[in-house]
């Protein structure tokens, strides 16, 4: 796959506001995905990075929710997850190697959790409840569409 190309339409989008993603280059030679599908009926395949990262990610929003899983977090609160959700994704971007179909549904729950770090670290104005809401909803995702043995749904 080719290293030079552009993040997809759907990450630049996402990316746009994060001057940090936007510097991430990814191999991508298709067009965006609109909706999250399975692999005929099957989850999509995973790589150890993918894995780790997402497991990574999962555990940093468990650590979060303690209490009222809906209460608005603490503003550093708020920022250490929004960073720790950015340096997973960057990670993703960078070392992630999955093949074109799997790596375009991807980038589906790729482009919520950017949004979602950039609430949550006061890059754009918006509610760290819902930003983590929504990256929990990702995971969820991730867990329903893609092979990750003994992922373990947020509870």
């Amino acid at each position: 796959m080719n290293r030079t190309l552009l993040i997809p339409a759907l990450v630049a989008l996402a990316f746009a506001a994060s001057p940090s993603f936007a510097a991430v280059e990814h191999s991508h030679e298709h067009a965006q995905v609109q909706e999250l599908t399975l692999d005929h009926g099957r989850k999509w395949p995973t790589d150890e990075t993918l894995r780790t990262q997402m497991e990574g990610l999962r555990t940093a929003l468990a650590k979060h929710q303690r209490g009222d899983k809906h209460a608005p977090l603490s503003r550093e609160d708020a920022r250490a997850l929004g960073l720790r959700v950015e340096q997973g994704v960057v990670t993703i971007l960078r070392e992630c190697r999955l093949g074109p179909d799997a790596d375009r549904n991807l980038h589906v729950i790729v482009a919520e959790l950017v949004q979602s770090s950039d609430v949550l670290q006061g890059k754009v104005p918006g509610d760290s409840a819902e930003a983590t809401r929504r990256a929990r909803h990702a995971l969820e995702a991730y867990g329903r569409h893609f092979e990750h043995p003994g992922w373990k749904r947020l509870s």
